[in-house]
C-alpha cells in the first residue's frame, strides 16, 4: 500500500513539474518572414501583425526577433530549425511540409468569401486579342505586377497552356515585375492600350482597387483565359489559392502559438479588408507545384538516387575502391595464373618429347643391339649349317645310286629330288644371308615377276602357316612382268609379307589374303589383309626397325623386307585398308616395258 502511494504521489509531481515547464515562457521568439511581402498591396497589413506580435510577446516576458529575408534563405533557416514561426506564400508552406511546418492562419480579402480561394491572377489585353505569350516576352511586352507571391499562380497558368515546366521557369524569369501601386498600374494600362505591352498581369481584384477609387474605362481591355468563381468577385485568369500564409515551425511552444492566435485574430481588418483566418484546403496549390515539379517530395522523387550518392557517398567510394582493389588482384592472379599454366604445359610437353625420344633412342639402340647379334648369329649359322647340308645332299645322292629296284627307285628318287631341292634352297638361303650380312650380293638376273609371286604363294601354303586362303589378281598389260634382281630375296620378300599378314589375321572369323600383281606406274605387287583395329600410331611403329604387333616378335619381317626392296632399288609404302588392315606395296624396277595385254 505504502509502494502504490508513494508511486502516485511521483507521478503527481512529474505531472505538475512539467505544466508548470510548459507554462514558462520562452525568452526569444524567431519569426521570419519573405521580405518581398512587404512591398505588395498586404505589406501594410503585414507589418501591422508583426508589430501587433511583438507588442503581445513583450506584454509577457517575451522578445520577438524577426528575420526578413529571400524565399531561399527563410526555407534554409526553417530546414535548419532556427525559426519557430515564419510569413511567406502558402506555396512557401507546402514546399516545406517535410520540415513539419503546420498552418496558423491565412490572410483573407474582402472580396471573397472563402479564405481558401484569396489570391490570384488577372492577365489583361486588348480587347479582341490573344497574344503569343512567349512571343510577346522575347519582344519586352509582357508586364507583371507584384511581388513573390504570384510566380507560382502565374507559372502555373503558364505550364496549363502549354509551356513545359522549363520553358516556364525560362520565359517567368524574362518578365519584368513592378510593385503593384496606383502609379505603376496607371502606368502598365496606358501603355497597354497604346501597344507598348501585349499582355498585363496584374494581382486578383487589383484593377477593381484600382478602378474603385478613381474613374477609369476597362471597355477596351479583355481578360485573357477567364474564369468563374461565385467565391471571388473580381475577374481572374488563374485559379485562386490561399493567401499569405502564418506557419509554425516545430520549435514553437504550445505558449507562444496560443499567444500567437489570441494576436492575429484580436486584429481589425485592414485598408482593403484584409484579415486573419483559418484555411482548411491547400489543394490548389498542391497540385500545381505538382504540376510544377516543386512540391515537398519533388526533391525525394527527383533526387532520391542523389540524396543517396550524397548521403553515402564515402561508403560508396570505399566500396568502389575495394571492388576496384579486388577486380584488379583478380585480373593479375587469372594472368599470372595463365602465365604460369602456360609455363607448365610447355614444361610438361617438353618432358613428354624428350620423354618419347629417349624412348626413340633406346629403341634403337635395342634394335642395333638385335641386329648386331643377329648378324654374328646369321655368320655363325651359315658357316656351321653348311656342312650339314652338305652331307645330307650327299647321302641323299648316295640314296639314290644306291637303289635298283626299278618302281621302288622312282618313289625313292622322287623323294630324294625333293630332299635334294629343298637342300638346295636351303644352302641358297645359308648363302644369301652370308651374302646379306656382307652386303656381296650380285642382283642383275631377269626374273618374271608373275611367276616368282607365284612360286612364293605355293612355298607359303606348303608351311604350318599356309593354311589361310590367298586371293591372287593380275593387273598388267603383259603375260610376263619381267624385273632385274635376286629371285631367291624377292621371293623371302613376298613370303615374309605373306606370313605376317597370315600371323596378323590368326583371331580374325574369315582370314583372308589378297595378293595383287601390276605393272603401273612400274612392275610390283602389293599384299593386304583384311585384319581390323591398326591405328595410323601402330603403322608407325610397325614399319620402324625392330618393331611388331606380336609381343613374341623381332619385328625383323618387314624390316628384312624393306632393306631387301631397297637393296633392289624398289620402293616399299605401307597403308590401311578402311577396318584396319594393313596393305603393302612393293614396286621394282622393270627389266623392260610390257608390250602386251593381258587378262584380269
Amino acid at each position: 500500500m505504502i509502494r502504490v502511494r508513494t508511486a502516485f504521489q511521483a507521478a503527481l509531481l512529474l505531472f505538475l513539474t512539467q505544466t508548470l515547464f510548459a507554462q514558462v515562457p520562452q525568452t526569444t521568439v524567431e519569426l521570419g518572414m519573405v521580405e518581398a511581402l512587404s512591398r505588395e498591396s498586404q505589406g501594410p497589413f503585414l507589418e501591422e501583425t508583426v508589430s501587433a506580435l511583438r507588442a503581445d510577446f513583450a506584454r509577457n516576458g517575451m522578445a520577438l526577433n524577426v528575420t526578413r529575408a529571400s524565399e531561399e534563405e527563410i526555407a534554409r533557416l526553417v530546414r535548419q530549425n532556427r525559426l519557430d514561426f515564419f510569413l511567406a506564400p502558402s506555396d512557401l508552406y507546402r514546399r516545406l511540409l517535410l520540415s513539419g511546418c503546420s498552418d496558423i492562419a491565412v490572410t483573407h480579402a474582402a472580396e471573397t468569401t472563402n479564405p481558401n480561394r484569396t489570391q490570384g491572377a488577372l492577365f489583361l489585353s486588348r480587347l479582341g486579342e490573344e497574344p503569343d505569350v512567349p512571343r510577346s516576352v522575347s519582344k519586352g511586352k509582357v508586364l507583371r505586377l507584384g511581388g513573390e507571391a504570384g510566380s507560382v499562380i502565374v507559372r502555373g497558368e503558364l505550364i496549363r497552356h502549354g509551356l513545359s515546366g522549363k520553358a516556364s521557369a525560362d520565359l517567368f524569369a524574362k518578365i519584368p515585375v513592378r510593385a503593384d501601386t496606383d502609379d505603376e498600374t496607371a502606368a502598365a494600362l496606358r501603355r497597354l492600350r497604346e501597344g507598348g505591352l501585349d499582355l498585363l498581369i496584374l494581382p486578383v481584384c487589383r484593377l477593381e482597387r484600382y478602378c474603385g477609387s478613381r474613374t477609369c474605362s476597362t471597355a477596351d481591355l479583355g481578360v485573357l483565359w477567364p474564369k468563374q468563381d461565385t467565391d471571388m468577385t473580381c475577374f481572374h485568369s488563374t485559379q485562386l489559392y490561399p493567401g499569405t500564409t502564418l506557419v509554425a515551425t516545430p520549435s514553437l511552444t504550445p505558449f507562444a502559438h496560443r499567444e500567437i492566435l489570441s494576436t492575429i485574430f484580436a486584429l481589425k481588418a485592414g485598408a482593403n479588408g484584409q484579415r486573419w483566418h483559418v484555411a482548411t484546403n491547400f489543394q490548389t496549390t498542391d497540385r500545381t507545384l505538382r504540376l510544377l515539379d516543386d512540391d515537398a517530395w519533388a526533391q525525394v522523387r527527383q533526387s532520391s538516387i542523389r540524396s543517396f550518392l550524397n548521403r553515402w557517398k564515402g561508403w560508396i567510394v570505399f566500396g568502389l575502391c575495394a571492388l576496384g582493389f579486388i577486380v584488379v588482384h583478380t585480373v593479375v592472379l587469372q594472368v599470372l595464373v595463365r602465365r604460369k599454366t602456360r609455363e607448365l604445359r610447355h614444361a610438361l610437353t617438353e618432358q613428354k618429347r624428350a620423354r618419347r625420344e629417349t624412348e626413340l633412342i633406346s629403341r634403337r639402340l635395342e634394335k642395333q643391339r638385335r641386329l648386331q647379334t643377329i648378324g654374328q648369329m646369321a655368320s655363325l649359322f651359315a658357316h656351321e649349317l653348311g656342312q650339314p647340308l652338305n652331307a645330307i645332299g650327299c647321302y641323299a645322292h648316295g640314296i639314290g645310286k644306291a637303289t635298283e629296284n626299278v618302281e621302288k627307285r622312282r618313289a625313292v628318287e622322287k623323294g630324294i629330288q625333293g630332299i635334294e631341292d629343298q637342300v638346295g634352297r636351303a644352302s641358297a638361303i645359308v648363302n644369301r644371308v652370308r651374302d646379306y650380312v656382307r652386303s656381296q650380293t650380285v642382283r642383275d638376273k631377269v626374273i618374271d615377276l608373275g611367276e616368282l609371286v607365284e612360286t612364293a604363294i605355293g612355298n607359303f601354303k606348303i608351311t604350318s602357316l599356309g593354311n589361310v586362303p590367298v586371293v591372287l589378281k593380275r593387273e598388267c598389260a603383259g603375260d610376263e612382268l619381267r624385273v632385274r634382281g635376286d629371285s631367291l630375296e624377292l621371293e623371302l620378300v613376298v613370303t615374309n609379307l605373306l606370313r605376317n599378314a597370315s600371323q596378323a589375321i590368326q583371331s580374325i572369323g574369315k582370314p583372308e589374303i589378297r595378293v595383287k600383281i601390276f605393272d603401273r606406274p612400274g612392275p610390283g605387287f602389293e599384299v593386304s589383309d583384311n585384319g581390323v583395329g591398326l591405328t595410323e600410331e601402330k603403322l608407325a611403329e610397325i614399319v620402324q626397325i625392330g618393331e611388331s604387333t606380336r609381343p613374341e616378335g623381332l619385328g625383323l619381317g618387314l624390316s628384312i623386307v624393306r632393306d631387301l626392296v631397297e637393296l633392289h632399288e624398289g620402293k616399299i609404302e605401307f597403308s590401311l585398308t578402311s577396318a584396319g588392315g594393313l596393305v603393302v606395296r612393293v614396286t621394282l624396277p622393270p627389266a623392260r616395258e610390257p608390250d602386251k595385254e593381258c587378262e584380269k
